[in-house]
């Protein structure tokens, strides 16, 4: 905000990440080695989400911001430096007006989804029930499960409940609720929070990060803070 998005405000944006752990070693290799790296090319970035930057996501003129942001990842990485990246993007909002090489994610074959099973160690029952069960599973759970990302949750469901969900949502509350329960004793020694407490604050949150369009998916604890108290959610 108030700033210009340019190679600078990439390398900011770095140097923050980096150094957000606070810790001295970190911080004494990065002060040596960072700016040595970028001339010499040894570092390779990762920029992950970028369709998620909160000016892309709330902006009614996407396609400049998307080339501002594009155009400054393109200066900072070459110019002076001499470093490769990586952009991650979904393609609709993706920076696809610079001429980089594009290679796209495929989703998983019915054949990839079958080899991810067996090699889950899932007992044999469970592997028979899943495997006969995706086949003629509704179509949201079919079109899930070519991600590897919701099919390892499917198979953590079965492996937990001996059963094949109905829903799709059953299989992401099933997992909230086993990390929920896994961490409980954790948890409430350190912040003295029960589980109920926190799913319940959680889904407040979401529910903010899902209405509000400034909040984007990294908001701060004050536009948290600030975004409960206009839905009129206790703080």
């Amino acid at each position: 905000n108030d700033h210009p998005i340019n190679r600078q405000t990439i390398e900011d944006f770095i140097i923050k990440s980096l150094k957000r752990i606070n810790d001295r070693d970190v911080d004494k290799f990065l002060d040596d080695e960072f700016w040595l790296g970028l001339e010499n090319g040894s570092w390779f970035f990762l920029f992950d989400s970028f369709d998620e930057i909160p000016e892309i996501l709330r902006s009614e003129d996407a396609d400049s911001i998307i080339s501002e942001y594009a155009e400054a990842i393109s200066d900072f990485l070459h110019g002076l430096n001499t470093c490769r990246g990586v952009v991650a993007s979904r393609y609709f909002k993706g920076p696809s007006q610079i001429s980089w090489s594009h290679f796209r994610i495929l989703s998983l074959t019915t054949a990839r989804q079958k080899e991810l099973i067996k090699k889950s160690e899932l007992n044999q029952s469970s592997e028979k029930m899943l495997l006969g069960n995706l086949e003629t599973a509704r179509p949201e759970i079919r079109r899930f499960a070519v991600n590897p990302m919701f099919l390892g949750l499917l198979i953590g469901y079965v492996q937990s409940n001996d059963k094949f969900p109905e829903y799709s949502n059953v299989v992401f509350d099933g997992y909230i609720n086993r990390r929920l329960m896994q961490d409980k004793d954790r948890v409430m020694q350190r912040f003295r929070l029960n589980a109920e407490e926190i799913r319940q604050v959680a889904e407040e949150v979401a529910f903010c990060m899902s209405a509000s369009q400034y909040l984007g998916l990294s908001p701060t604890r004050s536009a948290i803070k600030e975004s409960l108290s206009e839905h009129d959610f206790p703080i």
